[in-house]
């Protein structure tokens, strides 16, 4: 009788050398791939504008301005310019110009500190200490109107949230403290260069504001393409201002939730 020859369990037959390696380097392109897409995305959420975030980054970079502001006043003593009876010895002023595609970049974003120039203090004005430029998407809420704003987005009325320039006027009528902010932007040459409209909140020698307070309010918002009809931005987010009173006697307040106006 014929024996068969001793059962021996199977072996898998083992894949090529060549075809193991592939077949592990393909799991091992899936898991970086996945790890990859996980890294942009956190990336990307990290890195996503922040409109909250912008609008506090701006109101801390202005905060120097003012104390800088009242410095100066009491420096130059107006040069000799007085307004009201008093020294227009220092203004803080905001860019207003919206006429061509170089004024947009600067357009209610450009804040600086200024003095009337020695050599001729009638309307001519030199910068004193650093420029500010407001972060990308952050600008300055205009005065006495409710600005235009992004579709879908509801602006509170009454003006409670934009910019309120009393000083910009004579600050007094008939011997009377006014209570109007001035609503159009003044032409000024501010460096020597050519004449610009501004608004701006206008100090004593005393460090003190021609009024009863101003106040400067910083909102995100986005602006509109070159050329594009309408106002040169659109603001976006009224949740998310912030910005500053000044009082007549040059006390600043920080106005750090839309709940402070």
């Amino acid at each position: 009788m014929t024996t068969c020859p001793p059962c021996r369990p199977r072996v898998p037959r083992a894949l090529p050398a060549g075809r193991r390696a592939a077949a592990f380097t393909m799991a091992e392109m899936v898991v970086v791939i996945g790890i990859i897409a996980i890294v942009f995305t956190s990336f990307a959420i990290a890195t996503r504008p922040n409109a909250g975030k912008s609008v506090r980054l701006a109101q801390t970079e202005v905060a120097g301005l003012f104390t800088i502001a009242r410095l100066q006043a009491r420096a130059t003593i107006g040069n000799g310019r007085r307004v009201a009876g008093e020294d227009d010895a220092a203004r803080v002023i905001i860019y207003a110009g919206k006429q061509s595609d170089e004024d947009a970049a600067r357009y209610l974003r450009q804040i600086q500190v200024v003095v009337p120039d020695p050599d001729d203090p009638n309307n001519k004005w030199v910068t004193k200490g650093e420029t500010v430029m407001l972060p990308t998407g952050v600008y300055v809420v205009p005065p006495g109107y409710i600005p235009p704003v992004a579709p879908g987005v509801t602006w509170p009325g009454g003006g409670g949230l934009s910019s309120q320039f009393v000083s910009m006027g004579n600050g007094q009528t008939n011997g009377t403290t006014t209570t109007a902010s001035a609503t159009t932007p003044v032409s000024m040459t501010v460096d020597g260069q050519a004449s610009k409209p501004f608004y701006f909140i206008r100090y004593s020698s005393r460090a003190t504001l021609g009024g009863n307070g101003d106040r400067l309010v910083l909102s995100p918002g986005l602006a509109r393409a070159p050329g594009a009809s309408g106002e040169p931005v659109l603001f976006t987010s009224p949740q998310n201002v912030r910005g500053f009173f000044i009082s007549q006697y040059g006390a600043v307040t920080f106005l750090k939730d839309v709940q402070d106006f």
